[in-house]
Formats: C-alpha cells, sequence, structure tokens
C-alpha cells in the first residue's frame, strides 16, 4: 500500500471509529456491531500491508477512538446491568405482596 492509500485507509478507519462511537452512545448497538466488523476487515488490511513511521499519529488517534467505544460500550453495559438488576428487585417484591395477599 502507498503512502496516499495507507493516509486514506486511516484516516477511513478513524471515520469508521467515530462513527462507532457515536452509534454506541446513541445506544444503537446492531450498528455498532455491523461498523466494528468493516472497521476490523480495514483494519486487517492495514496491519497485513504494513504501516510506515510517520502513520503513528493517525493510528494512536485510531487507538484513542477504539478505546472511547469500549469506554461507552461498558458504561452502556453497567446501564443495562443495573436496569436488570432494578427489574429484578421489583419482580421478586411483586411477588412477595403476592404472596401476602395469597394469605
Amino acid at each position: 500500500m502507498n503512502d496516499g492509500q495507507t493516509s486514506s485507509s486511516l484516516a477511513q478507519l478513524q471515520a469508521l471509529l467515530a462513527g462507532q462511537l457515536d452509534l454506541a452512545r446513541r445506544g444503537e448497538h446492531e450498528r455498532v456491531a455491523a461498523v466494528a466488523a468493516e472497521a476490523s476487515r480495514l483494519l486487517s488490511r492495514l496491519a497485513a500491508e504494513g504501516l510506515g513511521e510517520q502513520d503513528r499519529a493517525a493510528l494512536k488517534r485510531a487507538g484513542e477512538l477504539y478505546r472511547q467505544v469500549c469506554l461507552a460500550l461498558a458504561a452502556e453495559r453497567s446501564e443495562l446491568g443495573q436496569r436488570l438488576e432494578k427489574m429484578r428487585r421489583g419482580r421478586t417484591s411483586l411477588r412477595a405482596y403476592s404472596q401476602a395477599n395469597d394469605l
């Protein structure tokens, strides 16, 4: 891959990761997965072709975007876990009230 193609591919990777971050923050998980697959294919191609020293800054930015995507997904997962726990507690309380009314 020549320098122009590499720069273009790195810019495309950054754009994919920025889009993935936006989707993750909006809770559009199916689309996050689709973009992740596309970004993974592009990253594999970049890795196979090799990157030059001049590409380090762009790759570092892509890494930072990826870290932000992971953090956004982890936060969403945590929030969903908390919601599920509240639902479980509510269901348990509902059963207890129901059983008390049956007595």
